[in-house]
């Protein structure tokens, strides 16, 4: 699959891109015996995709990222951090790489966003933050034809609501937040405080567990909270790095 407007962001581009996922995944189940069973196999997870599937998603998460010096590798290190909590909370291995590909993929609907306001040399205004918002339904949208990502579809949907019910795009409380999406939300804010941004400079690593844990049972689910406070105050580096690439995430 080629994806002619992949350094491109906003509505037409997000509906070009998805119109093209679509018709490569139907593709594909209607030539590939395997493939044909996708609109079953959401209990099995991603293994049930063609790698070439993931290698089309993966890559234009990474190219949304690259589009800004800043956040470029963004959701590489967002999903090292995401599968170190779901380890230390003794998750099955297929779990943590559920949630590790989740992570990767929880900002793909900002290929929905324009680029005015996605690469916006400061803080967004009222409208703008609103449109913004509107990356997440983009984003369980472009998932919606890849059955077997119906789990993942969830923790892109919800990544950004509160555990105290006051965040997006539904408002949903506790534990009815998916549960990976609750942990990439821990994951996704350590690495936004701990980075450097156009509107901020990046925090320090204890600057940036102490935010964490005053905002446990808030914004976060303290539990995750305290398993990755814990698991980061463990490790000699608690800042992950990541090397540029815009690159496809390989399966196991």
């Amino acid at each position: 699959m080629t994806l002619k407007r992949l350094f491109s962001t906003g509505p037409e581009a997000f509906e070009e891109i998805y119109q093209r996922l679509r018709q490569f995944t139907e593709s594909l189940a209607a030539t590939e015996p395997n493939n044909g069973k996708l609109a079953a196999a959401a209990a099995q997870g991603p293994q049930a995709l063609p790698q070439a599937v993931l290698d089309t998603v993966t890559s234009l998460a990474f190219a949304i990222d690259a589009k800004d010096h800043y956040t470029q590798g963004h959701s590489q290190k967002v999903s090292a951090y995401a599968a170190l909590i779901a380890e230390a909370m003794g998750m099955k291995d297929a779990e943590v790489e559920e949630i590790r590909l989740g992570a990767v993929l929880h900002d793909i609907g900002k290929v929905g966003i324009p680029e005015s306001i996605l690469n916006k040399n400061g803080p967004l205004n009222l409208d703008e933050w609103e449109t913004m918002k509107s990356h997440v339904t983009f984003g369980a949208k472009i998932l919606d034809p890849l059955t077997p990502l119906a789990r993942i579809r969830e923790m892109v949907l919800h990544h950004h609501e509160f555990f105290d019910g006051s965040g997006y795009p539904e408002a949903l409380t506790g534990e009815s937040i998916p549960l990976g999406a609750r942990i990439i939300a821990v994951a996704d804010a350590y690495d936004t405080i701990t980075s450097d941004r156009t509107y901020k400079k990046a925090r320090s690593a204890p600057n940036a567990l102490a935010e964490l844990e005053r905002c446990a049972n808030a914004q976060f689910d303290g539990a995750i909270v305290e398993v990755f406070v814990r698991t980061m105050r463990a490790l000699p580096n608690p800042i992950i790095e990541v090397a540029a690439t815009s690159g496809p995430l390989r399966g196991s």
